[in-house]
């Protein structure tokens, strides 16, 4: 949500609000998204992966200090996967900057990035 938020994609901003909405995540908790990391409420954890998101879409890179948090809640293993996830964001903002068919965005009543917001 947060690469989507960032990119400006109506599209992709809007599909992952309701996704997130079918899941239970919050109207607050999706403001906060919108926020950044530095907003109040998030766990260390969900601060932590915030923020890389937040270095990954900028700098494509997550910093020391941003790798070190997630160490904490994440083994070796996953870690590792980061580059994968590094290689999702970079696709993600690729995507995030092809509009979608017009008929598409109907369909899902999806017609823009503030009709979309909690």
């Amino acid at each position: 949500m947060r690469i989507a938020w960032l990119s400006q994609a109506p599209f992709e901003w809007g599909s992952h609000v309701k996704i997130a909405k079918r899941n239970g995540i919050t109207s607050e908790e999706i403001e906060r998204v919108i926020e950044s990391s530095s907003a109040p409420g998030w766990s260390k954890r969900d601060r932590a992966i915030v923020r890389a998101m937040d270095e990954l879409h900028f700098d494509s890179m997550i910093t020391d200090d941003t790798w070190t948090d997630l160490q904490e809640f994440y083994n070796d293993k996953k870690l590792i996967e980061t580059g994968d996830t590094c290689r999702s964001v970079q696709d993600r903002r690729l995507l995030s900057e092809q509009p979608p068919a017009a008929a598409t965005r109907r369909q899902h009543g999806l017609v823009g990035a503030v009709a979309c917001l909690p």
